[in-house]
């Protein structure tokens, strides 16, 4: 359970600069947030 929860926050940690980094780039927004 514990190593689940590490995975998670390891996975959400990594992917959100990620996904900041690849913000600017996608050419609709929104359906990068979804």
């Amino acid at each position: 359970m514990r190593h689940t929860f590490q995975l998670a926050l390891a996975i959400s940690v990594i992917s959100l600069p990620l996904a900041a980094i690849a913000l600017p780039f996608k050419p609709d927004p929104t359906s990068f947030a979804i």
